[in-house]
């Protein structure tokens, strides 16, 4: 992984601080429903409850301003993660030195969550099938981040996106504006590489 693979402000040091001072339980509880969120959903079934983040506000127990920047820490740092491969020990230390997480067993939790959002895509890219499929479709549609539903000028629109493939195992990908861009420009790239190839091809 990369040295700036995520860059920690001081209101992210902040908020690292109060996930620190959770009790281990809470701490998964708000970890697991962060994740939930950055998932797409493809049914009304598996929505939270409109009241589960003021339940969860609840059950964390610190003031508003807090809450808000602990969950919007939280959603940072899994969304860094799940952008970048690396070996389990090496996010561990990262987790550790870097970020200065102070409890193991909330970095092993992390790192386990990591593990299991990762293997899917890496065991997908290791097998055969994959090397001819075919994206068939994309889907897509806006987000923002959690913080968003309590203050309104926390809002960060995100870009979620399903990449249909031919063996029906869709690709899920979420990206802010930065990241959206940096894609375009890159596919931008790819297009005149090959237009310029056409070209020369007919010459």
């Amino acid at each position: 992984m990369a040295a700036n693979w995520i860059k920690i402000t001081e209101r992210a040091r902040e908020g690292i601080q109060i996930i620190n001072s959770l009790p281990f339980d809470t701490f998964t509880t708000v970890l697991n429903f962060v994740h939930r969120q950055m998932i797409p959903v493809a049914t009304e079934d598996v929505l939270e409850p409109e009241n589960a983040l003021e339940e969860l506000e609840r059950l964390v127990g610190v003031p508003r301003a807090d809450f808000l920047l602990m969950i919007k820490t939280f959603s940072y740092i899994l969304r860094r993660t799940s952008t970048f491969v690396i070996k389990p020990t090496r996010l561990h230390a990262e987790l550790r030195e870097k970020l200065q997480f102070a409890d193991d067993a909330k970095i092993d939790a992390i790192v386990r969550l990591w593990v299991r959002q990762t293997t899917p895509i890496m065991n997908s890219l290791a097998c055969e099938r994959y090397e001819s499929n075919e994206i068939h479709d994309v889907a897509w549609k806006l987000n923002v981040e959690i913080s968003s539903h309590c203050e309104q000028r926390e809002k960060n629109a995100l870009a979620m996106l399903q990449l249909k493939t031919g063996t029906g195992e869709d690709i899920n990908l979420e990206m802010n504006h930065d990241e959206l861009l940096q894609l375009y420009n890159q596919f931008e790239c790819i297009q005149t590489e090959l237009d310029t190839l056409k070209i020369q091809q007919c010459q």
